[in-house]
């Protein structure tokens, strides 16, 4: 059976937040792999659209993230195969 907590809709902006509340983007040049250097780059080309989309691996439980962006602010992201795909299919 299927918990209320699978259920549940992980952390992000409703809409698209000033970009004061956004998060500084770790640079692509900073992350290893190919897929890991897509990622961060679409993520810097597009951060309002990833701020608006919740993150499926919940860090919003363990790291405190506000929606996709925030994996973007620091290497969690490039560990993280679920943020990668996210941002990619964004």
């Amino acid at each position: 059976p299927v918990t209320e907590d699978a259920r549940r809709i992980p952390a992000y902006f409703e809409t698209d937040p000033p970009k004061a509340q956004l998060p500084a983007m770790l640079s692509p040049e900073r992350v290893e792999g190919r897929a890991a250097v897509r990622a961060y780059r679409a993520a810097k080309e597009i951060p309002g659209v990833l701020a608006q989309l919740p993150c499926y691996c919940h860090c919003d439980r363990v790291d405190g993230h506000r929606g996709l962006v925030d994996c973007f602010r620091d290497n969690h992201a490039a560990r993280c195969v679920i943020c990668m795909k996210e941002a990619l299919l964004a």
